[in-house]
């Protein structure tokens, strides 16, 4: 029953954005220097969430240093299961790179590319493939390698995704038919319970003569994109779906700071009842990537006013903040702002 009424996830804060693991063939120089370049390439695709970031020529320039965005790097074998998992053939020996996330940002920001902060929208994803005749959903369990596909790439783009548990709650909700339809409005209906901001759906079949076509849907809020995909196998059609989708995810949530003179503004924060909840709040506004200063200015009984230095406009800010369902913009009453308060603060309440 607890399913019925509340979601089983929201946004999620993104690890690690700064760190990937790339194939080597040896442990030589001169792989190593390739791997830093393609590492740089990944790291500066999560980063700013688009994908045409290496068409920019100065990030293309910065190839040719990808050595100098290094913070640290090893190697690992992975066994066949590990490699499997990362869509590899055999045991295979990878390069662990870890780069300095302030250095890419500086690259991003000096050359009016976005970035997309580490808070990013769950995505629901929704596919029906049909093979042999027969057609199936698919769904958190189910053992196909087309979902292992939309895992991976999905990874390689920074992008939080999960699928549907196909239970009696989901049955009930949609069939087969209305996600190989593109009825939109029974998927986004039953998404509801999941939570997650995005909704991606579509159906994967084989037209023959090893031709595979893909047609994909994303829902987020009130837009809806749609696209047509055709390609040799299976990954062909559903790596680039991904792409398209989280290129248009990050359209709606990436911010470009470059050259806006950077702004002061007050935050009051409400329902804070302890240091941990300060805490909470604290590191939630300083991991916003336009704030580059957060000071507490104001401490009351259960409310802290912040002042937040931010680069760019505060709807900007706000529209990532919004992401985290846990501080909400509200407006108290006159009474509770108390005489002499400022009339430029922006209120919101956490909800721990």
């Amino acid at each position: 029953m607890l399913l019925l009424i509340s979601p089983l996830s929201l946004a999620v804060e993104v690890k690690d954005l700064h760190v990937v693991e790339i194939p080597v063939a040896d442990q030589t120089r001169k792989s190593r220097v390739e791997a830093y370049r393609t590492a740089l390439a990944e790291v500066l695709l999560r980063y700013s969430g688009r994908g045409d970031v290496m068409f920019n020529p100065n990030t293309l320039a910065a190839m040719s240093e990808a050595h100098s965005f290094v913070k640290s790097y090893r190697y690992r074998k992975l066994d066949l299961q590990q490699a499997q998992e990362k869509g590899l053939e055999g045991e295979q020996l990878v390069l662990w790179v870890e780069m300095y996330p302030r250095s890419i940002k500086r690259l991003l920001r000096d050359n009016g590319l976005p970035i997309w902060g580490q808070v990013r929208p769950g995505m629901l994803s929704w596919v029906v493939l049909e093979q042999g005749g027969s057609r199936e959903l698919l769904g958190a369990a189910s053992s196909h390698p087309g979902l292992d596909i939309i895992r991976q790439q999905a990874a390689f783009r920074g992008q939080p995704l999960q699928f549907p548990l196909l239970d009696l709650v989901d049955k009930a909700a949609v069939n087969v038919s209305d996600v190989w339809g593109g009825f939109g409005d029974a998927v986004r209906q039953a998404s509801l319970r999941y939570g997650d901001d995005v909704v991606f759906y579509g159906r994967i079949y084989s037209s023959g003569d090893h031709r595979w076509n893909a047609d994909w849907s994303l829902i987020l809020k009130e837009r809806e994109w749609k696209w047509k995909i055709e390609g040799r196998d299976l990954a062909s059609v559903i790596r680039p779906g991904i792409d398209l989708a989280v290129d248009a995810i990050a359209g709606s949530f990436a911010q470009t700071t470059v050259n806006t003179a950077a702004n002061h503004t007050l935050v009051k924060v409400w329902n804070i009842q302890s240091l941990g909840d300060y805490a909470a709040v604290l590191r939630y506004l300083q991991k916003q990537v336009s704030v580059s200063e957060v000071i507490a200015d104001t401490i009351t009984q259960d409310s802290i006013v912040f002042r937040i230095r931010n680069e760019g406009d505060w709807q900007s800010v706000n529209k990532a903040i919004s992401l985290g369902y846990r501080l909400y913009p509200f407006q108290p009453d006159e009474s509770d702002t108390g005489e002499g308060a400022p009339s430029a603060v922006i209120h919101y309440r956490y909800l721990p």
